[in-house]
């Protein structure tokens, strides 16, 4: 089967680059940590507040393992709730619900999840 997507013009690039930046902005001025993860775990993408929980650079989180970066930064599950997991991150004295959101794969790529904490 032959891709019949054609190729962006420039404006259309930069249209599509404007856009992107847009909604980083938006997902980096909610206060909720939101997190995409890939279909085994790793992070793909994520918002400034979880930068800041972390206390690593975005681009150190990418990549690594959802479960294993929870324990690195001290978050204990404590319970868990008909729509969610319950967190205590003991260092700050903040609790957060966590909340699955997974999606299937299709056409244009792997399945995965996206990940809100809210405290």
């Amino acid at each position: 089967m032959s891709d019949s997507r054609q190729p962006m013009s420039p404006l259309q690039f930069r249209q599509v680059e404007i856009a992107k930046r847009e909604w980083e902005m938006a997902m980096d001025s909610v206060s909720e940590i939101v997190v995409l993860l890939d279909a085994s775990g790793r992070i793909r993408r994520c918002n400034r507040p979880l930068t800041l929980l972390a206390a690593r650079g975005y681009r150190e989180l990418l990549g690594m393992e959802w479960q294993v970066l929870l324990a690195a930064v001290g978050l204990r599950e404590i319970g868990q709730e008909q729509d969610g997991v319950e967190f205590f991150h003991p260092p700050s004295g903040r609790g957060f619900r966590a909340v699955t959101y997974p999606f299937a794969p299709d056409s244009e790529g792997p399945g995965g999840a996206v990940v809100t904490l809210r405290d």
